[in-house]
């Protein structure tokens, strides 16, 4: 399991320039940004990441003695290959703080984080009674310990151990027929073939189809042995034949009793029984804790173990069925959403967040709404603006920056109308941001301020 590693007394300067926004449209991997840049000699005393664990970095500057500019990032990969630098892959703003620029020689320190203790806390509480086996279990939601089976069992959802062969071979025989004694044929099932045998076996006959021929006579070995041949030939001519079995097994032609204790082991016999079980259906079983189960039900269950749905590319004829299955279910999965939903009536939503895009804008850029509606631009260049062409009820929102350096124009598309029909000033302060709105009336873009010259740093 993932988790957070510490070092004791940690603390280094940034070797290179670090940026509030990316440059380009991979951030993650943006040096200056999803990457920081330290000293060789830091790498060598930062723990090593693997299985998914990380650290958290504090960076800031320092002003008249004092810590200011604070961010936490969330550190993901050290890589020390190059020798001369250690390169820190980041996760910026954690926290609740704000990416924010760096300068080289600012600092970077690891030190406990408010999040780091409330994790500690919380993992602390749900290890509550850990020196009682048992409510160490149901503090951390764990099943009780399971004592091991074999290699030719399974876990069945009743938790017990079954054995694997013998219920997939009852599985497997539902539907075996008995009804012909004809010889196997190239053409049959196997389980046709099964129930020929079976007849077979069952009428005594031959593989040949015909019935064995009557023992011979003198002794020889025949259908019988000779020796139970003779025993049949000392049978005297017109002796009486056994009564029936009906006749034999009704109790009307008996008489007296017989004590059970006088037939041994006959109590004992009867008080291991088991009690008269209610029949079940033709598609049950009768299951070790003495319940009747839907067969077809539990097989497809142990059938269906190892499907595995990590692929959604198309099911071919080299596919087994459990791997074609996990592949149609994967496709399911992850069908895409209806693209531009209609509704009519009342739609009620909660949580309804608008598209948001941070870019630079250089010296042009076009806005197409269908990339998102509020747009978080840096003025990186005197920009010339192309709008898409203006439908009715269309909207959009820039809240537009002025980069480090200031002083940034721009240059509205010939549909945009403004208040008064004259264009807005916008700010030109380094770094301050203006929020300007458009609504589509179907031929223009009406344009308004929203508020000029705030601060975001």
């Amino acid at each position: 399991m993932a988790k957070q590693l510490w070092l004791n007394n940690f603390d280094t300067d940034l070797t290179g320039v670090v940026k509030a926004l990316p440059d380009t449209g991979s951030p993650a991997t943006e040096l200056g940004y999803g990457i920081i840049q330290l000293s060789g000699a830091a790498g060598t005393v930062l723990p090593a990441l693997t299985d998914g664990n990380w650290f958290l970095l504090t960076l800031f500057s320092m002003s008249g003695g004092l810590e200011t500019n604070l961010e936490i990032v969330r550190v993901t990969a050290v890589d020390t290959t190059s020798g001369s630098e250690t390169r820190l892959t980041v996760q910026r703003a954690q926290e609740g703080t704000t990416a924010r620029t760096y300068a080289i020689g600012d600092k970077v320190s690891l030190r406990m984080t408010a999040g780091s203790a409330t994790n500690m806390l919380q993992g602390s509480d749900n290890l509550a009674g850990l020196a009682d086996t048992a409510a160490a279990r149901t503090n951390l939601g764990a099943e009780a310990a399971i004592t091991s089976g074999t290699t030719a069992q399974y876990w069945r959802g009743d938790k017990t151990w079954r054995d694997f062969a013998a219920d997939v071979r009852a599985a497997v025989l539902t539907g075996l027929s008995t009804a012909t004694n004809a010889a196997v044929v190239a053409t049959d099932s196997v389980l046709a073939a099964i129930g020929k045998l079976q007849k077979q076996f069952t009428d005594h006959f031959g593989a040949g189809g015909t019935a064995h021929s009557n023992a011979v006579a003198g002794g020889a070995a025949g259908f019988m042995t000779g020796s139970d041949k003779t025993k049949l030939d000392s049978v005297a001519s017109g002796a009486t034949a056994n009564s029936s079995d009906a006749t034999l097994l009704a109790r009307a032609n008996h008489t007296g009793g017989q004590a059970i204790s006088t037939v041994t082991g006959l109590q004992a016999a009867l008080d291991g029984t088991e009690p008269s079980i209610t029949a079940g259906t033709t598609a049950q079983y009768w299951r070790g804790d003495k319940t009747w189960r839907d067969f077809a039900t539990d097989v497809r269950a142990a059938v269906l173990t190892g499907l595995s749905t990590a692929t959604s590319t198309v099911a071919d004829a080299t596919d087994t069925v459990l791997s074609a299955i996990g592949k149609l279910q994967a496709q399911v999965s992850l069908r895409a959403l209806i693209a531009s939903p209609s509704f009519t009536g009342t739609a009620t939503f909660q949580g309804v967040r608008e598209t948001f895009i941070t870019a630079n804008t250089g010296t042009a850029y076009t806005v197409a709404n269908t990339a998102g509606s509020i747009l978080n631009l840096t003025l990186t260049g005197n920009c010339t603006f192309t709008y898409p062409t203006p439908a009715s009820g269309g909207q959009f929102t820039l809240l537009l920056a002025q980069d480090a350096t200031g002083g940034r124009t721009a240059t509205w598309p010939a549909t945009v109308r403004w208040p008064g029909g004259t264009a807005p000033t916008i700010t030109g302060t380094a770094s301050r941001t203006d929020v300007i709105s458009f609504v589509s009336d179907g031929t223009y873009w009406l344009g308004f301020v929203g508020g000029q010259n705030f601060t975001r740093a």
